[in-house]
């Protein structure tokens, strides 16, 4: 899935949820001038997430809640 789908996110809030390990990606690819290539489920996840963190939640925490790891 293109990035450019999920506009509730920006590149560098992927990126270091990515970095960070709170977003998985099949190929993690280091730089810049790669496209990710976003399976579904992760595509969602970083929807919640970004929701989630616009509303107050640190990226820790909506990634748990996103990934299913933790119920509010």
């Amino acid at each position: 899935m293109n990035q450019n789908l999920y506009p509730t996110a920006s590149y560098r809030q992927l990126d270091y949820w990515v970095r960070r390990g709170l977003l998985r990606l099949p190929e993690p690819r280091p730089g810049s001038g790669y496209t990710r290539q976003w399976p579904e489920d992760e595509a969602q996840a970083a929807t919640v997430m970004a929701k989630l963190v616009a509303a107050g939640l640190t990226p820790q925490a909506a990634s748990k809640v996103a990934h299913g790891q933790l119920l509010l």
